[in-house]
């Protein structure tokens, strides 16, 4: 089957969104123009036949099909998105530079056009085959590209623009492209946000935290049994106070010292305490962002599979 992919242009890179650069809102790119119809009176009897035989439509013999003034044509069909470059460059909306490359890259879509339903029903057989054609290796090349989405969105407005050239109905495609692409763009951003959190880090973090609160309780403990060992002792040596002034002096300064210390750690043991509960509580808001994380995941991943179905059957299992 051919392919749509051509060689990338380093002069006409796609727009990307710089990382870490927060997003920004932009209106939706504007909607293709219908192409433009042929001058009033027109005797051109012989519209231009397509070949689906080959890598990319070609011209071949036109085949009469009686007079078309009463129908409007494209004057010129667009590119075919077989021919052009992988990266041509996007047609976004004007504006900032920055804007651009932050908006949610399926957006940038460029909207089908109404149908002409008189021109619908006068394409000739092999136009109908050429667009059935186009849009099989559209959905061929989407689904091979692994999650490039700038790659997704060029094939995609490449090949809705020549469509549009042939005056088909691409309405359905679009939308089912559409989906895809956005399936593919939050599974990106998914695994793109995964990866700013450092669990292993603060999960480290907050087990030497526990340890240093244990150390301090230790300390807290043994400060507060030798206070009370020094009270006890106190209160031997002043029945004896004539004799052991001097011995009641340095025990009265050993307990301010203790007294001090006792103050000193249960200050270190509140602080420390504190820590530990705000370390507790970023540790679970950062486990329930995980899990929010793999839910939305798996929720893209249902979605890609469940378009990629849905692709498949609506345009590759009905090739002729």
């Amino acid at each position: 089957m051919p392919s749509m992919v051509a060689t990338k242009s380093p002069a006409s890179q796609p727009l990307r969104r710089r990382p870490g650069h927060p997003r920004k809102q932009r209106s939706e790119a504007p909607a293709v123009s219908p192409p433009p119809a042929s001058p009033s009176g027109s005797t051109r009897d012989s519209p231009l036949q397509i070949s689906v035989t080959t890598s990319t439509p070609e011209a071949v013999a036109p085949i009469p099909l009686g007079s078309t003034s009463d129908w409007c044509t494209p004057e010129a069909v667009a590119p075919s998105p077989l021919e052009s470059t992988r990266y041509r460059p996007l047609e976004v909306p004007s504006g900032e530079e920055e804007t651009k490359s932050n908006v949610n890259q399926s957006r940038i879509l460029k909207h089908p056009p109404k149908t002409n339903y008189t021109l619908q029903h006068i394409l000739d057989e092999n136009s109908k085959k050429v667009i059935v054609k186009v849009e099989s290796l559209l959905v061929q090349n989407l689904l091979t590209s692994g999650n490039d989405v700038d790659y997704m969105v060029h094939q995609a407005n490449s090949t809705f623009k020549y469509l549009k050239g042939l005056g088909a109905d691409y309405g359905s495609s679009y939308r089912d492209v559409a989906e895809h692409i956005k399936y593919c763009c939050d599974l990106q951003d998914m695994e793109k946000e995964e990866t700013m959190l450092s669990l292993s880090a603060l999960q480290k973090k907050y087990e030497n935290d526990i340890l240093s609160v244990n150390d301090v309780e230790e300390d807290l403990g043994r400060t507060r049994g030798e206070l009370e060992m020094a009270k006890n002792k106190k209160k031997t040596l002043k029945r004896q106070i004539k004799d052991l002034k001097t011995e009641v002096a340095r025990i009265e300064h050993e307990e301010e010292c203790l007294k001090h210390n006792e103050i000193k750690y249960k200050e270190a043991h509140e602080v420390a305490k504190a820590k530990m509960e705000e370390l507790g509580t970023q540790l679970e808001a950062a486990q329930a962002k995980q899990r929010e994380i793999e839910q939305r995941k798996n929720a893209a991943l249902q979605g890609i599979e469940s378009t990629t179905r849905h692709l498949q059957s609506t345009f590759l299992d009905n090739l002729d």
